[in-house]
């Protein structure tokens, strides 16, 4: 019995669980439904095909002198024929209105089957655009059909206009409602889709109050700090003073560059410390460590000097005591030579006496 739905559908948008080169061999399976895009570029000059994923690819032309002013996308459609006449099914069976593009889409589907009585076939679409209308466009045109971007080599630096970083870009602009093109305006966005709570809150102080950043789960943005603000006027040509000031511009950052560019910090108690008084404390801290070192430097140069005149003293006072015990021992040796030629005299004089006496008898 089929029942009517009480609410539209909805969707969870979520990043694939893997992402990985692999060989030519796994690309392929005879299981496999194949969507390949193929660009023929029959102009006379380059042409950038820029994607939704962020890829640009350069496609030159494929013979000059044969240009027919012509771009071309071949759609290729590859799978089993069970595959392709479901396909066909659905499109038949649609409630709405066929496109033109559908109705084309179908008829492929529909010669191939017809043509083709191998078990696997192949329809292909052809997308064309004329060079006029790329160059009555200015040189870069979005086509609508096939989701791509082309544009001439000057304008090769222009992202996707839905690519995610433009996505992103319009989202968090859009949060930003009255911001009008001169008011300043901040915004940070933290976002962590791992699942694990890798990423905690962040703190931020603002005029000497802690505001808390709440990190939350958004698939529609990547993990990481996203921050909308304006242009800095370094970067712009207008006179600060009467300028616009800048467009709206987003970016993104990881939480490790956030934390150091905005200051954003773990706990509240960080934050308090990390604001303008902590700024503060911590500068005089600094300068209280650094006078401290001077000091203790200018201490131990002084030390060093003291150190240096002791010893200079001591040395001198060691030659001292040698010199006076030098001159003590030559006092003492001359006063005992004195001694010892006095005794001599005396018992000279005494013998002398002693002859004279004998030789008057």
């Amino acid at each position: 019995m089929a029942t009517s739905p009480t609410k539209p559908f909805s969707f969870t948008p979520m990043a694939c669980s893997r992402v990985r080169p692999c060989s030519r061999m796994e690309g392929q399976d005879i299981n496999d439904v194949m969507v390949t895009y193929r660009y023929r570029n029959r102009t006379n000059t380059d042409i950038y095909v820029s994607r939704r994923d962020g890829i640009r690819l350069k496609v030159e032309p494929t013979d000059r002198l044969e240009a027919v002013n012509e771009f071309s996308i071949f759609v290729s459609y590859t799978a089993k024929r069970a595959v392709i006449n479901e396909m066909l099914s659905r499109l038949n069976d649609s409630p709405d209105a066929l496109t033109d593009e559908k109705r084309q889409i179908a008829q492929a589907f529909r010669k191939t089957l017809h043509k083709e009585r191998s078990g696997v076939v192949c329809a292909t679409v052809e997308y064309m655009v004329r060079d006029d209308a790329i160059v009555q466009a200015g040189g870069r045109v979005y086509l609508t059909d096939v989701d791509v971007v082309l544009e001439w080599p000057e304008h090769r630096s222009m992202p996707h206009p839905y690519s995610r970083s433009e996505q992103e870009k319009s989202t968090l602009a859009a949060m930003l409602p009255g911001a009008g093109s001169r008011t300043f305006a901040f915004m940070l966005k933290a976002v962590d889709n791992s699942g694990m709570r890798h990423f905690t809150d962040r703190y931020v102080n603002l005029g000497g109050k802690v505001y808390r950043v709440p990190t939350e789960r958004d698939e529609a943005f990547s993990t990481g700090v996203h921050v909308v603000t304006r242009i800095p006027v370094a970067a712009l040509d207008d006179d600060p003073l009467t300028g616009s000031g800048g467009e709206l511009t987003s970016k993104w950052h990881s939480f490790e560059e956030a934390d150091k560019l905005y200051h954003l910090h773990r706990t509240v108690e960080d934050a308090t410390m990390g604001g303008p008084l902590g700024e503060v404390i911590k500068e005089h801290l600094n300068e209280q460590a650094a006078r401290h070192r001077l000091q203790e430097g200018e201490q131990k140069g002084q030390q060093l000097v003291l150190e240096r005149e002791l010893q200079t003293l001591r040395n001198a006072n060691a030659r001292l005591k040698v010199e006076q015990d030098s001159q003590v021992h030559h006092q003492r040796t001359f006063m005992e030579w004195v001694k010892v030629c006095a005794t001599v005299l005396t018992t000279g004089i005494a013998l002398l006496t002693a002859v004279q006496k004998f030789a008057t008898i």
